[in-house]
């Protein structure tokens, strides 16, 4: 596994701890938690 991978589960776990959702942009639910963070992907628009 490479650094950044191992990096993701670590940031997905401290997430999920405070009852956070990590979903995909596809399929985005902001109502399902308390809170959502999506997970990273090419985002269109001035970036």
């Amino acid at each position: 596994m490479q650094p950044q991978e191992q990096a993701c589960l670590v940031i997905d776990e401290k997430l999920e701890q405070p009852e956070w959702t990590i979903q995909d942009m596809s399929k985005l639910d902001i109502t399902v938690s308390r809170g959502a963070a999506v997970r990273s992907g090419r985002v269109k628009g001035k970036w």
